[in-house]
């Protein structure tokens, strides 16, 4: 049945017919909410990909730490000793080793070096002449403090660490943005809003799923049997970190996270490697809560910062600077009480096609309206793993 009104008035037409003031600023366009792909993307970048499979190394610190394999007894005055360690490639003759954790340690002078045995034979450096050597535990944990040459003597023979090689591959990501032409005839379109609207919302959606394929994304080419073409995916940087440091999720009556965690996950990131003195903690809502009720967290903290258009807390320990950023994202894709600390120097974005707007001929494709596609094909190259580190509530 019909419906008689006296007049046309704005209450009185479909919502769907009227003309839509819409605000352009958008909340969704917040760089917080894709944190680490907008951080990569303002960093220097790395060079250039070369091929799909990208390549890159990683050169570690040389060890400067050892443990005695069986228990040596006190020798005698101005003898040397045989010591069995665990890792005898590490030493030289003419190296000097303090006993670690002992009070005022004596200094071992390596006499020589059998690695069919691992032993190394030592004395005791004393004042002028040599001292005795003191029991030595099994599993004492002995220091290598650099080595000290005689008067003309023998070069040493070298020292250095392989590089560890890794991997990633170039993963193609796309979005498209699209208008049938019966939307663009009708009288109450308009490209300023309805068509920028559209675009912005499918590039938020798009950084976002880049975002996530950074951190959780996993290596593999595969070639489709039905097209017969490879589609090659990238490891995000969480598939590279070996590190690991727990809390427990399900206290109750009291704090989760303590101080002293806090103190050991630094100890623990920032310990046997050479990294930078700046880490960026990515945390979930659940962790960023809790570390919010740790008084040495907020003892630290300085003030809200905004880095590489990135809003953050910035923290100063004595092992160095660390950023505190709340990532929504992962609490989006189901990891609850879990954070991700990284040390940012060691990860780069290598591009082998930048990201680039095309515009899609659907009239040759019989299609009837009109498309843009954002595109890129690109990947992460993650170095050093031992300098970053994952948080996780058990």
């Amino acid at each position: 049945m019909a419906t008689v009104i006296s007049s046309l008035q704005q209450n009185t037409s479909g919502s769907d017919h009227l003309k839509r003031d819409v605000s352009l600023v958008l909340s969704k366009l917040d760089p917080d909410i894709y944190p680490l792909d907008t951080l990569l993307r303002r960093m220097k970048k790395g060079e250039p990909a070369q091929a799909v499979k990208v390549e890159f190394a990683s050169v570690g610190v040389l060890p400067r730490t050892d443990t005695v394999k069986a228990e040596v007894q006190q020798g005698n005055a101005g003898a040397a000793v045989d010591v069995t360690v665990n890792n005898v490639g590490m030493w030289r003759v003419d190296d000097l080793i303090l006993l670690v954790g002992i009070a005022n340690s004596p200094v071992l002078w390596v006499k020589s070096v059998t690695p069919g045995t691992n032993t190394l034979n030592v004395h005791v450096l004393g004042a002028t002449a040599f001292g005795t050597v003191p029991l030595l535990e099994k599993d004492l944990v002995i220091g290598w403090i650099g080595n000290a040459k005689e008067e003309l003597g023998n070069a040493s023979i070298g020292r250095m660490v392989q590089p560890d090689y890794d991997y990633n591959f170039c993963e193609i990501s796309d979005a498209v943005v699209e208008i049938s032409a019966t939307r663009k005839a009708t009288a109450n379109y308009t490209k300023e809003h309805d068509w920028k609207r559209q675009r912005r919302e499918q590039l938020v959606e798009f950084r976002k799923s880049l975002e996530y394929k950074s951190w959780f994304g996993k290596r593999s080419v595969i070639v489709d049997p039905t097209t017969g073409k490879p589609r090659w995916t990238m490891n995000g940087v969480t598939r590279y970190i070996t590190k690991k440091g727990t809390y427990d999720k399900d206290i109750v009556n009291g704090p989760k996270i303590t101080e002293s965690q806090v103190i050991d996950w630094l100890l623990q990131a920032y310990a046997g490697n050479s990294g930078s003195t700046t880490r960026f903690l990515f945390a979930d809502t659940y962790l960023a809560g809790e570390l919010m009720k740790v008084d040495l967290v907020n003892l630290r903290s300085r003030k809200l910062e905004v880095v590489l258009g990135v809003k953050m807390d910035r923290m100063e320990f004595n092992f160095g600077t660390v950023y505190l950023k709340h990532h929504r994202g992962f609490n989006e894709m189901g990891h609850n009480h879990f954070g991700v600390l990284l040390d940012l120097e060691q990860i780069s974005k290598r591009d082998l096609l930048p990201m680039e707007k095309n515009v899609l001929d659907y009239k040759a494709q019989g299609k009837h309206g009109e498309a843009e596609q954002y595109i890129e094909q690109s990947t992460l190259e993650i170095r050093y793993p031992d300098t970053h580190m994952l948080i996780v509530g058990d």
